[in-house]
């Protein structure tokens, strides 16, 4: 492959998946640019590392991306859910004749508060 084929200062591990970012910090103007020099052995397991393509670096994001994705969706179905089942007992609790007005007040409100979000 060509050098443009390859992300700048990106490495990776064959055997544990284990990546390395390398980046020189220049502090005469504040920049950051890629070190893209090879040298450096896997810390996990002594293999050399290898260049990362943009191929590859693009579909690790895009699995990232899915992966999280499908953690908010299941996350929010579980919120709703849960939000279903406090209103159900907030209205069950509501139309109970609660003997102790501080008791029906706080269920009103927690009713009211499930109610709005």
């Amino acid at each position: 492959m060509t050098e443009s084929a390859y992300v700048p200062g990106v490495w990776k591990c064959p055997k544990c998946d284990f990546r390395l970012i390398q980046s020189n910090l220049n502090a005469l103007d504040g920049t950051v640019t890629a070190r893209d020099q090879p040298g450096d052995k896997c810390p996990n397991c002594s293999s050399p590392l290898w260049r990362v393509s943009w191929k590859d670096e693009a579909q690790e994001n895009m699995r990232i991306a899915e992966n999280q994705l499908n953690r908010a969706l299941k996350a929010e179905a579980e919120v709703e859910r849960l939000r279903r089942i406090v209103c159900l007992y907030g209205n069950r609790a509501r139309m109970s004749n609660a003997a102790d007005p501080v008791l029906q007040q706080s269920i009103d409100d927690a009713f009211a508060q499930a109610q709005n979000q």
